[in-house]
């Protein structure tokens, strides 16, 4: 094995609401890293994702991390959600907007050691911001996307609707002229016919 590249190996399981994505990298001879993730959508709106990394250094030993996240689609394209990173180096919890393909990330160091106070914190105020952001953010765009949906379809039903009723309209102007001009010719009247 040549030490100056890197070697990867994914496995990626993909169900309708669940996908499990395991890696494997060797960077250079110098560090390993082994990855899990499993990512479970609860329903079409909600994911919740948890994931592992264990990697090796000749440096730096073993280090561990391990990550819970919760993302809301608001709507097929954009995602936002909040998470919670804990590894050897301390707590983060993170802030995720995610568009397509493009993610954008805004970690925040809830602390720089690893305790299990620090953790308890570190796990109670994130919810409290995730369920005000929930309240507060998330619903209000879903329901504002949902509302400008519902209002396209009405307005153009309503636009459909009108164009028969002037089609329909027109048909009745023209068999009533063509009625009269029949009438004044004194031509043939069809006034009731059936088809079997």
């Amino acid at each position: 094995m040549n030490l100056g590249r890197s070697y990867n190996a994914t496995l990626d399981i993909t169900k309708k609401y669940e996908s499990i994505q395991m890696d494997y990298h060797i960077k250079g001879g110098h560090k390993s890293v082994f990855g899990v993730q499993l990512e479970n959508k609860i329903d079409d709106e909600v994911s919740f994702i948890i994931g592992s990394d264990i990697s090796y250094s000749q440096s730096n030993g073993v280090e561990s991390s391990a990550e819970i996240m919760i993302t809301n689609y608001i709507d097929n394209e954009n995602q936002i959600g909040a998470g919670l990173d804990i590894s050897n180096n301390g707590v983060n919890f993170k802030l995720v907007y995610r568009r397509d393909r493009h993610a954008f990330s805004l970690p925040i160091i809830c602390c720089e050691e690893l305790t299990w106070k620090n953790v308890l914190y570190s796990t109670i105020i994130p919810s409290i911001c995730y369920f005000f952001m929930s309240l507060f953010v998330i619903k209000p765009l879903r329901n504002r996307y949902k509302n400008e949906i519902r209002k396209n379809l009405i307005k153009k039903t309503l636009e459909k609707m009108n164009e028969s009723k002037k089609d329909i309209e027109s048909i009745k102007e023209e068999s009533n002229r063509k009625y009269e001009d029949e009438i004044k010719k004194k031509g043939l009247v069809i006034l009731s016919a059936e088809c079997k």
